[in-house]
């Protein structure tokens, strides 16, 4: 350690934080899907606990240098950090992929994990034609500087990877822009989360020694936004909603407010979420219903209730129950001039 410039220091002891707080974060992601059934929660856990390893190299090199007084080998090295990139990446691919092309995610995915192999089969094959390294001259006395050849199979791949990122997180402030409500807001977390995290990557594979430490110790505030896009909304926002949306008078289930439309990304949001898309309560257990159409989630009470009220699938309009008629719900419009009616013919 005695050896080791300020700079190498620096740059090592913030990596090792960098390492252990996402894989910490991983962890806690993984922990709190468990408790609350959020499959995407999970997955992002296992994501961000694979972003920590990346780091592994870096950090290895640091302790080998505190406690032998030299560098550690580069073939450890290289090993140990670029290996976990492509799988980072094909993490994050598939949380963006569920909730922006669900039906289309598998095409998507197979094609993105055909370009993670190339990635890895370039880095085990020819290491040295797609990794370039500067080893201090005198060991121990610099951490090891490594980077993609640019130009190389890894070098374009990974270039492909930050690009993309950037690319998803300019796809969710799009949607977000165009939803409203809870949806927007959870589309603009994950958007900010996406850009912070691969601008934060595309600055670490420029290599700038000087900026390495805060563009790190910068992308771990990525963490908290995929919280917010991915976690359970409160329990009290929930209730209002059920309150202004559905109403029991004498003991009957009524429903009062019905949106003109429901998105696609709507219908994905509330079935990870495990919320009833009419009543917007938490849904567990054998107690609920899937529409065959297009997924749609519904509790039994409301599934029960829309049977005999009209019998259609809010999303889709679909027939819940085959065996009865189907009438689909009234726009809101319709509903209040056939009300309008109604209560002059009583006159």
């Amino acid at each position: 350690m005695l050896l080791l410039s300020t700079l190498s220091g620096i740059i090592g002891f913030t990596t090792l934080f960098v390492l252990l707080a996402f894989c910490i974060s991983g962890i806690l992601f993984y922990y709190i899907s468990r408790k609350t059934n959020i499959k995407l929660l999970s997955v992002m856990g296992i994501f961000l606990f694979f972003a920590g390893l990346a780091y592994l190299g870096i950090c290895v090199d640091f302790l080998t240098v505190i406690f032998t007084g030299k560098n550690t080998t580069t073939l450890l090295l290289a090993y140990l950090i670029w290996p976990f990139v492509p799988i980072v990446y094909t993490l994050g691919c598939y949380v963006v992929f569920e909730i922006l092309i669900p039906k289309r995610k598998s095409y998507a995915m197979a094609i993105y994990i055909i370009i993670a192999i190339v990635f890895e089969l370039s880095i085990f094959l020819n290491r040295s034609g797609n990794i370039t390294f500067i080893v201090p001259s005198v060991s121990g006395d610099e951490l090891i500087d490594d980077s993609l050849i640019s130009g190389s199979i890894a070098g374009m791949i990974g270039s492909f990877f930050t690009l993309f990122g950037m690319f998803i997180g300019i796809m969710l402030l799009y949607k977000g822009k165009k939803a409203s409500g809870i949806i927007s807001k959870k589309y603009y977390y994950l958007a900010t989360a996406f850009l912070i995290i691969n601008v934060s990557a595309f600055l670490d594979f420029l290599g700038i020694r000087e900026i390495v430490s805060f563009v790190r110790v910068g992308s771990l505030s990525s963490v908290w936004f995929f919280y917010l896009g991915l976690r359970k909304e409160p329990e009290k926002r929930e209730k209002k909603e059920k309150r202004e949306e559905v109403k029991i008078e004498d003991s009957l289930f009524r429903l009062t407010k019905r949106p003109d439309h429901i998105t696609e990304e709507e219908v994905t949001y509330y079935r990870e979420q495990k919320i009833c898309l009419v009543c917007k309560g938490n849904v567990g257990g054998f107690n609920n219903y899937i529409c065959t159409a297009c997924d749609a989630l519904y509790c039994e009470n409301c599934a029960r209730a829309l049977t005999d009220l009209e019998n259609a699938c809010w999303a889709c309009n679909e027939p819940i129950d085959k065996t009865k008629p189907s009438k689909p719900f009234k726009i809101k419009e319709e509903a209040e001039e056939i009300e309008k009616i109604t209560e002059k013919g009583k006159k």
